[in-house]
């Protein structure tokens, strides 16, 4: 497992930004920048990431490229599943803290969320964005833990509003755990394809069995959703019965299928 070196901090603008500078700077591989609060905090795609106290906000500095048993085609290839297993490490984190019955409804959501299932719908329990520069990655991920007092409910998922038998984990003990799942999977991620994983991904998927929506450049596509299939693409039907693989793009589930 790669060495993890952790830097904690109070109120920063971005722990993705603080990342970043450091990739340019040549920090090793399994550097690590957690905050309790973040002023600036983004997701995929930028979108804005509430991060008041009580969440868990970290970014983790990546290089793949430098691994021996990895080829730069290769690695080309397989990156876009890594978000995909990301999102797996953080399922694996949050389920080990719930009953069996809360962790049943713990899904996953294409590309790189987790949320909880609640009757058709579902809560956002966790994001994170995967970008990349010439030298290395950045890794950010936000687990929503403790509830700020200013949130509105049933806007989105807290480990402290599910069932936890030995009461909800503390913002360091997820972080801690999150690290461990995150570089056994990472290193699994590294030796293995993506066909490795596929299974379990599919197992856990939120969209499984209903009809999604998914904002693709200038366009919008509809259809059921299918699976995820060894690329890492989520492949769906039309209602003119074509299959279509997409590979990046905003999904969003609109009804049962």
């Amino acid at each position: 497992m790669i060495p993890f070196q952790i830097t904690r901090l109070g109120e920063v603008g971005s722990t993705n930004d603080h990342i970043k500078s450091l990739i340019a700077e040549g920090a090793p591989e399994g550097t690590v920048v957690m905050a309790e609060t973040q002023t600036g905090g983004y997701g995929r795609r930028g979108h804005v990431w509430s991060s008041p106290k009580g969440g868990l906000y970290l970014s983790v500095l990546l290089r793949p490229g430098a691994h021996q048993a990895i080829n730069l085609t290769d690695l080309t290839a397989k990156l876009p599943t890594l978000s995909l297993v990301c999102g797996i490490a953080v399922r694996r984190t949050a389920v080990g803290f719930l009953a069996p019955e809360a962790a049943c409804a713990l899904k996953l959501k294409w590309p790189n969320d987790v949320v909880v299932e609640a009757g058709e719908g579902y809560r956002k329990l966790s994001g994170m964005s995967l970008e990349g520069t010439a030298e290395g990655l950045c890794l950010g991920i936000g687990i929503n833990v403790m509830p700020p007092s200013r949130s509105q409910p049933g806007t989105e998922a807290y480990l402290a509003g599910l069932e936890c038998p030995g009461g909800c984990p503390s913002v360091e003990k997820v972080g801690d755990v999150l690290l461990t799942e995150l570089g056994i999977l990472y290193n699994s991620w590294l030796d293995q394809p993506f066909l490795h994983f596929l299974s379990e991904y599919n197992e856990h998927n939120v969209m499984s069995g209903r009809r999604v929506s998914i904002q693709a450049g200038q366009g919008t596509i509809e259809g059921a959703f299918l699976h995820v299939d060894e690329a890492g693409r989520m492949m769906i039907r039309t209602d003119d019965g074509s299959v279509v693989p997409i590979v990046s793009g905003e999904a969003h589930v609109i009804g049962i299928s």
